[in-house]
C-alpha cells in the first residue's frame, strides 16, 4: 500500500533524525493501558505502532545496506502484520520499545550520513524497479510521517473520545 507524500521538500534526514523526541513527545505522560488499547476495530495500538517503529527500522537497515553494498540488491518485503502481532508489541511495555528504536534509529542515521554523493545517488536495478539510497531514505522519513500523524490521530481519539 503506498502512503500518501508527506515529506514533501522537507530534508528526510532532519525528519528521520527527529523522529525518537516526536515518538517520546507523543507517548510522554501516556498510561501504558492508553497506549495498549485499540483506538478503532483492525487498526494497531500505539503500543503496536512503536513496535512496527522496531521492525521497519531492522528491515530499513537491511534495504539500505543491501542497495549500498550489493550490485543486484533485494529489496525484501514483509508482513509487517504478522511480525506486530507474534512479537506481541501489544503487550511490551512502551518504555522499553522507544529506546530500542532510538538504539536502531542511530545505527542506521549513521549509515546514511557516511554515504557519498555517488552512492546517494546511484540508481540500482531491483525486482521492485531501479532505486537510489536517496529515494529509499525518503521512503522511509514518510512511512516516519505517516505513522507519526497515525500515532497522534489514534491517541487523540482515545484521549478526547
Amino acid at each position: 500500500m503506498s502512503t500518501p507524500d508527506r515529506l514533501g521538500k522537507r530534508d528526510p534526514l532532519e525528519v528521520l533524525a527527529s523522529t525518537i523526541a516526536e515518538l517520546a513527545q507523543r507517548i510522554d505522560g501516556k498510561d501504558t493501558a492508553v497506549l495498549q488499547a485499540r483506538p478503532f476495530e483492525g487498526k494497531w495500538t500505539p503500543c503496536e505502532i512503536l513496535g512496527h517503529f522496531v521492525d521497519h527500522e531492522i528491515v530499513s537497515a537491511c534495504r539500505v545496506r543491501t542497495l549500498r553494498f550489493e550490485d543486484e540488491p533485494w529489496m525484501g518485503h514483509y508482513d509487517q502484520e504478522t511480525w506486530v502481532t507474534v512479537q506481541g508489541h501489544n503487550a511490551a511495555d512502551p518504555a522499553e520499545l522507544l529506546p530500542r528504536f532510538a538504539f536502531l534509529r542511530s545505527l542506521n542515521l549513521a549509515q546514511y550520513e557516511s554515504l557519498t554523493d555517488l552512492e546517494w545517488h546511484m540508481m540500482k536495478p531491483t525486482p521492485e524497479g531501479e532505486y537510489s539510497l536517496e529515494q529509499l531514505v525518503q521512503r522511509h522519513a514518510n512511512h516516519d510521517l505517516h505513522h507519526l500523524d497515525q500515532l497522534t490521530r489514534f491517541l487523540k481519539a482515545m484521549t478526547e473520545g
